[in-house]
C-alpha cells in the first residue's frame, strides 16, 4: 500500500511536482513535525462603544507548518531552491496538502494544476530556519546537515494559474 505524502509542491519551471516522501537521499525527507492551520481574515476596529466592528475579508486561509529534526545539506539545499528563480524555483507554488478544514486533500498529484478541471491552491513560503547540527561536520568545517527545520506556507487565496484583478478578487 502505497503511503501519499502530506504535502506535495508543484515546481513551474520544471512541470513536475516534489514529494516530501523521502524516497531517495537526496530527495526532501518526511516532515518529523506537521501542523495545519486555518484563519479567517478579518478587518475590524471598535466602535465608540467599544464593541467590534468587523467585516470577514476571506475565511479559511490555510497555513502549513512543517518541522525536520535532520536534514542534509543536499536535502535542505533542494527544500530551499523550490522557493528561488536563480534556481529555477519560484516564490509562489502550487501546494497539494491535506486540508483540515475540508477534511480531505486539496490538490492533486497526478497531474500539473489546471483551474478548470485540476485546481491547486497558490502558496508562498514564510522564513525558513535551521540550526547548525552540533559535532556533525565536514572536514572542511562546513556542516553536514541541519537541525530543527521549519517551512510555513501560507495560502494567497489564488489558484495556480488564476491573475489577480484591480480590485484583488
Amino acid at each position: 500500500m502505497a503511503i501519499r505524502a502530506l504535502i506535495s509542491i508543484y515546481n513551474e519551471h520544471s512541470s513536475s511536482w516534489v514529494h516530501f516522501d523521502g524516497a531517495t537521499a537526496s530527495d526532501i525527507p518526511v516532515p518529523s513535525d506537521y501542523s495545519g492551520l486555518s484563519s479567517t481574515v478579518v478587518d475590524s476596529g471598535r466602535n465608540i462603544s467599544g464593541q467590534v466592528i468587523a467585516h470577514i475579508v476571506r475565511e479559511d486561509v490555510a497555513k502549513v507548518e512543517l518541522k525536520w529534526n535532520f536534514m542534509t545539506v543536499t536535502q535542505y539545499a533542494k527544500l530551499a531552491q523550490l522557493f528561488d528563480s536563480k534556481h529555477n524555483g519560484n516564490f509562489f507554488v502550487g501546494v497539494s496538502f491535506f486540508d483540515i478544514v475540508a477534511g480531505t486533500w486539496d490538490g492533486s498529484v497526478e497531474s500539473a494544476p489546471d483551474i478548470d478541471n485540476n485546481p491547486i491552491r497558490q502558496f508562498y513560503p514564510s522564513d525558513r530556519k535551521v540550526q547548525f547540527a552540533k559535532m556533525v561536520l565536514n572536514s572542511d568545517g562546513s556542516p553536514k546537515g541541519y537541525e530543527n527545520v521549519s517551512l510555513n506556507l501560507i495560502d494567497t487565496g489564488f489558484l495556480v494559474g488564476e491573475k489577480p484583478t484591480e480590485e484583488g478578487q
